[in-house]
């Protein structure tokens, strides 16, 4: 049987350099698909980078992680720095992890206006934070949550007013040098196995370079979140100063980080902890007052403002 040729034929090129009309559209074809292909690829690379990124920084993740200080002490016998509940940690070490209930009884939510904060108890009138948090604003725009663990679940929070706020000279907002402030509360609260006291000393070389230390707060988990619900916890090391572009004369302040653990705006004025005498001291305060969440942070020597601390305690 005789069948008529196939459609799918090329006819010949006319004169000159003109293709027919069935290759031109050929081409044109595969110009469309292959640009397709290219943008496809582009965009799987980018989604899967900017995936990573994420995941990276705002999941917990398995690695090498930094051993928390030993502390053992007895709640009984010490009045500052013994939690109730054991603070337990992970071997994971993104973002650190969620804090057990109870375990940092000492830590206080501070919002200040439209902004949040974190800081921590050191007698039962008196919470330090970041100067960078209070600097400028009206005192009574600020209100403390003491007994808290997740900033949605207020059933057992103390809440309290501040009536004093306590800025050392010096402070400058530009360099964070100094930055460290003493909050007064209007009233005094009452310690039990939910609020605690840590304790602050006069120790000039705690922390020191390549010491392991504990950080806190309510900080965001990425640039594109809010504050954390829950209070996190992860454990950092001291830095070389010019790790965080701090001179080695600087002894006010410190650097500390590990990997990409860091801290975000929301931990400034929670506290570096480390072991001393069997108790959590609080021996560094968070600042840096950063945008960033992922590069190391700067700290303040809670011992250069000791005398500080003492005289607005005293007050």
């Amino acid at each position: 049987m005789n069948y008529p040729s196939p459609a799918y034929s090329v006819a010949p090129a006319v004169a000159g350099t003109k293709l027919g009309v069935s290759k031109i559209i050929i081409i044109i074809v595969g110009v469309i698909i292959g640009a397709f292909v290219v943008l496809g690829a582009i965009g799987i690379a980018l989604g899967v980078g900017l995936g990573v990124g994420l995941t990276r920084h705002n999941d917990d993740f398995s690695s090498s992680a930094l051993s928390a200080p030993t502390v053992t002490c007895n709640t009984t016998d010490q009045y500052c720095g013994c939690p109730s509940t054991t603070p337990t940690f992970s071997a994971r070490i993104i973002n650190g992890h969620t804090a057990t209930t109870s375990s940092w009884p000492w830590m206080v939510y501070l919002t200040i206006g439209s902004r949040t904060c974190s800081g921590f108890l050191v007698t039962e009138q008196h919470v330090i934070t970041a100067a960078n948090c209070v600097y400028g604003v009206d005192k009574s725009t600020i209100i403390a949550y003491i007994s808290i663990t997740q900033i949605s679940d207020t059933s057992d929070v103390v809440i309290r007013n501040i009536t004093n706020v306590t800025i050392p000279a010096g402070y400058s907002s530009s360099s964070n040098v100094n930055d460290i402030a003493i909050l007064k509360l209007g009233q005094y609260v009452t310690l039990s196995s939910n609020i605690a006291l840590c304790c602050i000393d006069a120790n000039s070389s705690s922390p020191a370079v390549g010491e392991n230390g504990v950080i806190a707060g309510w900080g965001e988990t990425s640039l594109i979140s809010g504050p954390s619900n829950s209070l996190r916890q992860a454990v950092v090391q001291v830095q070389s100063p010019s790790t965080c572009g701090l001179s080695s004369t600087s002894s006010s302040q410190f650097c500390a980080g590990y990997g990409a653990i860091s801290t975000c705006p929301t931990d400034n004025g929670g506290p570096f902890m480390t072991s001393s005498n069997t108790s959590w001291t609080c021996s560094g305060v968070i600042t840096g007052g950063s945008s960033t969440c992922y590069t190391h942070g700067t700290y303040t020597r809670v011992s250069s403002f000791f005398d500080d601390i003492i005289n607005a305690i005293s007050q």
